[in-house]
């Protein structure tokens, strides 16, 4: 039965992260029935069950009969959401979940393409795309936001890890909960209930009963789990949503920014789980195949300025720096991949390739030997594929082996650009627009000016030459200032502390060795012992002359 106080209580349409406890679990108090009902219960859930026969009837255990319906009756929107309400009325939870995500499922407002899409979008911008409408699928969406209060509060956590629990081909519960809500709710719900994978070990008993254990552990996924079984271990969820790829690298790539202690930083262990190792391959493979716009590293970087550079990640760099650390991937299978990769998007064979270049040379300089000729292999991937001098010139500084060798080789090569490119209407001049370039990013990292300053050859024409120089003085003597200022204060903080340490050392605490090396509890000044006692009061007489190993100076710890 039902009342018209308990069914007049919706829950909000918006849905707001909850905090203590879920505003949209008002629904419970659908279920408590008075004398003054509405309808009957039982008879509307048989009258809409016979309309959706792609829900299991939980009594019987088999799909009811249709009779005398007619087929654009069948499985339609309206009577999913009157059948949920209803079971959620009676408080059986799961049918009412199953019937939500069917919706989610068969009636989303956005394909799947398309869901796909702003996944990979998420992943190289860093956000959500926001496209402008009307309202009406947001709309549709926030109507649905009450879901995901009713799997928390009823624990219904196990029922989205069931890939079956939908009953229905193709259909898995965690893709349609992101179709019905949308990704950034269910991304919200997933980084909060994420955990480890789980780690099963027997440390005695019998093979069999070990196998039984795992058995009885996995079975009956189905059920309403308990308090301890909130959770979505990052491997089932990854092990559901890998039927689609884009779905799971937006999931990877979530837990790696927002859940970076479960992914690739372990506070408890120094061997990362093995289950995580084998997501961090085929997260690889993801980030390879879906880069977009940072697989060209030239375009990368053509948006950023000159001085932010060297600060200049992609998605799929973060996780290198990341993930190579922990050993599930190798650095020369790293290696092969993207050198593979740039070989595939080059369309002419001459052209030096500029796919993944950064990634690249991290990889070189990080993972390599440190020879001469990786050396200069990392500095062409800078100079011809990522295009940036910037980039060439930080590294032959951090080279200290191949330092030398590597600026004249960026000299020369800003050199030949410049003698390719003539300037137009007048014969003999050199282009010197690179090598103006070199001249910026040298003071910017200290280099010597004094080397490039004369190795410009005669009749290189560089725009605004007297002003960089005068500007490279200046901050060169900018920064002298700085470090003789910030040498004196270091050595005035020394001399004080020196100073307050002498002061500290010359304070002592004196203290007096006893002589006796007896307790006084144990002394018995009777008759049975007269020369114990003797011996005692004489200990406790003060001497005259005190020697001095029995003065001790304790210092004083500094504050």
């Amino acid at each position: 039965t039902q009342s018209a106080t308990g069914y007049l209580e919706f829950p909000s349409e918006i849905y707001i992260k909850p905090t203590s406890q879920p505003s949209a679990a008002n629904r419970s108090i659908i279920a408590d029935s008075s004398s003054d009902s509405l309808f009957h219960v039982p008879t509307f859930l048989s009258y809409f069950s016979s309309r959706l026969p792609l829900v299991r009837d939980e009594s019987n255990g088999r799909r009811e009969e249709i009779i005398g319906v007619s087929s654009s009756l069948l499985n339609n929107k309206v009577a999913f959401d009157a059948f949920a309400d209803l079971n959620i009325m009676t408080a059986k939870y799961e049918i009412a979940l199953r019937c939500y995500l069917l919706v989610g499922h068969l009636f989303s407002d956005e394909k799947l393409e398309e869901i796909e899409r702003k996944a990979i979008y998420y992943v190289n911008k860093g956000e959500y795309e926001r496209v402008e409408c009307n309202g009406d699928n947001n709309s549709n969406n926030n109507s649905y936001g009450f879901v995901i209060a009713m799997i928390e509060q009823h624990h219904l956590h196990g029922l989205l890890l069931d890939k079956d629990f939908l009953q229905v081909e193709g259909a898995y519960p965690l893709v349609s909960l992101i179709r019905l809500l949308g990704l950034e709710v269910v991304a919200d719900f997933l980084v909060e209930h994420c955990v480890p994978p789980p780690i099963r070990t027997v440390y005695g008993g019998s093979a069999a009963s070990a196998s039984s254990s795992v058995k009885s552990a996995e079975s009956d996924s189905s059920r309403v789990t308990t308090e301890g079984d909130e959770t979505l271990p990052i491997t089932r969820v990854a092990e559901q949503i890998r039927s689609s790829p884009q779905l799971l690298h937006w999931y990877l790539h979530l837990i790696f920014k927002r859940r970076s202690e479960m992914y690739v930083q372990f506070p408890t262990t120094a061997v990362p789980p093995m289950a995580v190792t084998e997501l961090h391959r085929s997260h690889l493979d993801l980030y390879l195949e879906y880069a977009a716009e940072d697989r060209d590293s030239a375009q990368s970087l053509s948006k950023t300025e000159l001085y932010n550079q060297e600060r200049k990640t992609t998605p799929l760099l973060l996780f290198l720096k990341a993930a190579l650390p922990l050993g599930g991937i190798q650095p020369t299978e790293v290696r092969r991949l993207l050198e593979a990769k740039r070989v595939e998007s080059l369309e002419d064979i001459t052209e030096f390739p500029k796919s993944f270049a950064i990634e690249l040379a991290y990889v070189i300089e990080n993972y390599g030997d440190n020879s001469e000729e990786e050396s200069f292999q990392v500095l062409d991937l800078y100079l011809k594929g990522a295009k940036s001098v910037m980039l060439a010139v930080t590294y032959a500084q951090r080279n200290t082996e191949h330092g030398s060798v590597l600026w004249e080789a960026i000299i020369q090569y800003c050199l030949t650009a410049g003698e390719s490119n003539e300037i137009e209407g007048e014969e003999g001049k050199i282009d010197g627009t690179l090598f103006g370039s070199l001249l910026e990013v040298g003071a910017l990292c200290g280099a010597d000016l004094a080397r490039l300053v004369s190795s410009i050859p005669q009749g290189m024409n560089i725009e605004g030459l007297r002003p960089r120089l005068v500007a490279a003085v200046a901050d060169y003597r900018m920064k002298l200032k700085m470090h003789e200022a910030s040498a004196d204060t270091c050595r005035i903080d020394r001399i004080c502390l020196l100073r307050e340490a002498g002061h500290r050392s010359r304070r002592g605490m004196r203290q007096i060795r006893p002589f006796t090396n007896f307790p006084i509890s144990t002394l018995n000044q009777s008759e049975e012992s007269p020369k114990l006692s003797e011996n005692f009061e004489k200990s406790q007489r003060r001497p005259v002359e005190r020697p001095s190993r029995y003065r001790i100076s304790v210092r004083l710890p500094m504050r």
